[in-house]
């Protein structure tokens, strides 16, 4: 079997500290920390926008299942579990 790769370097998994998984590909943190600064440099606007939408989105879960009594929402980070 072939080792798991970024397609857009090919770096390997033990190479980088994430590799994210598509439908027929992978994604590294590299490349995608790479790909967010080529928008944000394209977009001035871009990054406030996705800043805005992470924000939205932790409302819209701390509105539908509020946290419990020793948990405040602003100490977590997005997509934090715990």
């Amino acid at each position: 079997m072939a080792a798991t790769a970024c397609c857009f370097c090919r770096r390997t998994v033990d190479q980088v500290t994430h590799l994210v998984q598509g439908p027929d590909l992978f994604i590294c943190d590299i490349c995608v920390d790479a790909c967010v600064d080529t928008l944000a440099t394209k977009d001035h606007g871009w990054r406030e926008r996705q800043i805005d939408y992470l924000l939205r989105l932790r409302n819209r879960r701390t509105l539908a299942s509020p946290p419990s009594s020793n948990e405040h929402p602003e100490n977590r980070t997005v997509g934090d579990n715990g």
